[in-house]
């Protein structure tokens, strides 16, 4: 009941941008019926389309986006780069605060009716595969096999010294196993969490100075988002 309730508390936060909803006019939509249909020279193939995807295919999962009217960018949220990471402990201390906050939400994310459309057209043949912006692995969800991920995904974690990979959940883990006391002091409610599209959340502290992150289990080095930063 409990993982329930934590559901539709992620389901029922929205990030859809705001905007009239136009009924498709019945000549568009048999225009796309045609060209989806639309085989070899004898029509009797269906035509092995590439999808590209961005954020704005996952904000109905509760996934934000950075650019819309109620986007991270339009609250002030400024991304990581890949040299604060690197160059900062304190950057990354704050940076893995706010990812484990965040972490539930983002996790129970489920797939949409895009993810889900997507994946059946692949599977009859319709659609070749998909190349994707979103970290989320939403469209892996639902079912779509052949994904190219552009930016990487926030499933894992890559040692920047000697290039193991391991379960980026996992870790998050240990973060909060490592630092518990610090997340029972500032740990928002999950009904007040202001979510970023980078898959964390603002943490209203600046108190990381004892905060704890895990090296790498194999050399002990950085461990880093497997996704594609700002100046990568």
């Amino acid at each position: 009941a409990r993982g329930a309730g934590r559901r539709a508390m992620a389901a029922a936060k929205s990030f859809v941008p705001g905007a009239a909803r136009l009924a498709p006019r019945a000549a568009e939509l048999a225009r796309l019926r045609d060209f989806a249909l639309r085989g070899g020279a004898d029509r009797t193939r269906p035509p092995r389309m590439c999808v590209i995807t961005g954020a704005g295919v996952s904000t109905e999962s509760g996934i934000p986006d950075y650019r819309s009217e109620n986007g991270s960018y339009s609250r002030g949220h400024k991304p990581l780069t890949h040299q604060e990471f690197v160059g900062s402990d304190s950057l990354r201390k704050r940076y893995w605060a706010r990812a484990v906050v965040a972490s539930r939400h983002f996790r129970e994310a489920q797939p949409n009716a895009a993810h889900r459309r997507l994946a059946q057209l692949e599977k009859h043949g319709f659609v070749s595969g998909i190349v994707t912006q979103n970290v989320d692995r939403l469209h892996q969800a639902a079912g779509s096999r052949e994904v190219l991920e552009l930016h990487g995904h926030t499933h894992g974690v890559a040692c920047l010294n000697c290039g193991a990979e391991f379960s980026r959940h996992e870790f998050q883990q240990k973060i909060q196993q490592a630092n518990s006391s610090w997340f029972e002091r500032f740990m928002p409610p999950e009904e007040h969490l202001d979510l970023r599209a980078d898959g964390d959340a603002h943490v209203d502290t600046r108190d990381l100075a004892d905060f704890t992150i895990p090296g790498c289990t194999l050399c002990g080095g950085v461990l880093m988002p497997t996704i594609v930063s700002l100046v990568d």
